[in-house]
């Protein structure tokens, strides 16, 4: 059986539409591809709403992604198994980037420590509170740092999340 979606006025099986109770046949008067777009398209344009209720309303976000977790347990698992080429890429990516900007006078025992050290941070609380961070990112826009004990820090997996590349003064 076919619906015709009143976004892209194409015609479509009824298994391409989501469901809608308040519609008198049970589905979305969009299809799931138009639906989807203009969902994204949103987010996009107004990812500061989300940064600003989860701001305000932190609580909010942690009760969702608990309720999230219990309906899917095994997500992440399953997200890095379909996607692990991905994964796989940006680590080395990541690894090459950071060895080609790490110099030959830089001190690997000085950096080994660091790391160390977040590690062992992170192994006393159970679990991961803590990242190395590079003060001026490797792949900045505008800058890129190199790969020195100097350039790194030791922040907080929050901070240095919404940080992204970015290089704060």
């Amino acid at each position: 059986m076919n619906k015709e979606c009143t976004k892209c006025r194409q015609q479509k099986l009824i298994s391409e539409f989501g469901p809608s109770k308040q519609k008198k046949d049970g589905l979305r008067l969009w299809c799931k591809v138009c639906h989807n777009a203009a969902n994204a398209k949103w987010r996009a344009d107004n990812s500061e709403y989300y940064k600003k209720r989860n701001e305000i309303n932190p609580e909010l976000r942690k009760k969702y992604d608990a309720t999230y977790k219990k309906k899917r347990p095994n997500y992440s698992k399953e997200y890095y198994e379909a996607h692990k080429h991905e994964f796989i890429g940006r680590v080395n990516k990541r690894r090459s980037k950071a060895e080609y900007a790490t110099p030959l006078w830089a001190d690997k025992i000085k950096m080994r420590l660091i790391y160390r050290l977040a590690s062992n941070l992170n192994r006393l609380h159970g679990f991961e509170k803590y990242h190395v961070d590079h003060v001026v990112p490797l792949q900045g826009k505008r800058v890129s740092g190199l790969h020195v004990h100097n350039n790194l820090r030791i922040l907080s997996a929050l901070e240095n999340k919404s940080k992204f590349n970015k290089w704060e003064i």
